[in-house]
């Protein structure tokens, strides 16, 4: 039996947040996102790397809560499930 895990990431709002419709009317918040990164040295120090950058999706009840509540910088912690797919232009997802 294999043990379900999530994954967990902190980061900060590198974009202004984005909240518009789906197809469907559904609310969908859209923000770059950006993580820190750091390296250990064999000295035991740590060198900060350039951060990376990436997109965040949130649908639903969740968009809405996410947009009213995060602006440019806000650092946060997600924590769910990764799903990979492919958009169109419109940012659908393609099944």
């Amino acid at each position: 039996m294999s043990i379900p895990t999530q994954l967990s990431l902190h980061g900060y709002i590198a974009t202004a947040p984005e909240l518009t419709k789906t197809r469907s009317g559904d609310p969908r918040f859209r923000a770059r996102i950006g993580v820190e990164q750091f390296r250990k040295e064999p000295d035991e120090s740590f060198t900060k790397l350039d951060p990376v950058h990436c997109d965040v999706v949130v649908y639903d009840t969740a968009a809405q809560r996410a947009f009213d509540r995060f602006r440019v910088g806000d650092s946060f912690v997600a924590s769910g499930y990764i799903n990979e797919y492919e958009v169109d232009r419109d940012g659908q997802a393609v099944l």
